[in-house]
């Protein structure tokens, strides 16, 4: 049950820090911020697979 809230609280408290970024910026400003972070996290999770491989 804790989880759940805290998920749920996780989750809109997001969409209120998007709405306030949306409504300060623009929405292309925001999905060109969100791609960038995409491919960072896709880098990040490419090169900790890359080092884990070398260990076995």
């Amino acid at each position: 049950m804790l989880f759940t809230a805290t998920f749920q609280a996780t989750l809109a408290l997001g969409a209120l820090l998007g709405g306030v970024v949306v409504d300060r910026t623009s929405a292309s400003t925001v999905m060109t911020w969100g791609g960038a972070v995409a491919v960072l996290m896709a880098l990040v999770v490419w090169g900790h697979g890359v080092r884990g491989s070398e260990r076995t």
